[in-house]
């Protein structure tokens, strides 16, 4: 009966592989499947995007333990820089037009606690949060998501082509300097439209599963009359 059981279990499991295999040939239609795995890399894009939304909370409602737990976030997640290549709209302002702006929002964790401590004279309690909060280290994974900061002109559109697995969950979250507004599309390499972020703010955020691995074109579309500084986070 053991035997038997264990036959059964082998065909199931064998049934599974070839349907997934024959899933994983097709590559036609729409590069996207069902729920797909977690990975570290994953969920720190999504810890990111929520540091980067309550540093937001925290600048505009003068808050500087919203602030300071945003720079902690920030600090625990083993973000590596990357150079990711792009290509850009020939439009767009000129370097001379790129220049005629404020220095927009700095949502870096070193910017945020230097706000904080701004905030915080003779308040003993922010000091230690502060203080707290710079002895914050990256745990768990030993490598995070992927960060690359740029900027888009006025008017353009920056183009990246990603790679991203089968199976496991995509995110890329994309967060600017708060000057202009940016949206977000995103293409697998049959030209299908996969997802978009375009509400009236420069905080984007996508999530898919690819039903197989290949690369996906990641658009920013800078809808203001200046450039935006941004930075782009993913697995």
């Amino acid at each position: 009966m053991i035997k038997f059981k264990q036959s059964i279990f082998a065909l199931a499991m064998l049934a599974t592989l070839s349907s997934t295999l024959a899933l994983a040939e097709d590559q036609s239609g729409p590069n996207l499947g069902e729920k797909g795995a977690a990975s570290p890399q994953a969920d720190g894009v999504s810890q990111l995007l929520l540091a980067d939304q309550l540093a937001t909370y925290g600048i505009q409602n003068a808050d500087p333990v919203a602030i300071i737990q945003a720079a902690k976030i920030k600090l625990s997640v083993a973000a590596q820089e990357t150079a990711m290549d792009k290509s850009s709209d020939a439009a767009g302002e000129s370097g001379a037009q790129s220049e005629k702006k404020g220095e927009g929002r700095d949502l870096s964790a070193e910017a945020l606690l230097t706000r904080a401590e701004g905030m915080a004279t003779g308040n003993p309690t922010l000091t230690a949060l502060i203080a707290d909060a710079r002895g914050s280290k990256a745990r768990g994974a030993t490598r995070g998501p992927s960060l690359h900061k740029d900027r888009v002109n006025a008017n353009a559109t920056d183009r990246y082509k990603l790679s991203f697995k089968a199976g496991e969950t995509a995110k890329v979250a994309i967060v600017g300097d708060g000057d202009t507004d940016l949206d977000l599309y995103v293409f697998d390499s049959n030209g299908n439209e996969i997802c978009h972020d375009t509400d009236y703010s420069d905080q984007m955020y996508c999530q898919w599963t690819p039903r197989w691995t290949g690369t996906f074109k990641i658009h920013i579309v800078n809808r203001g009359g200046v450039y935006n500084r941004y930075t782009l986070a993913t697995n």
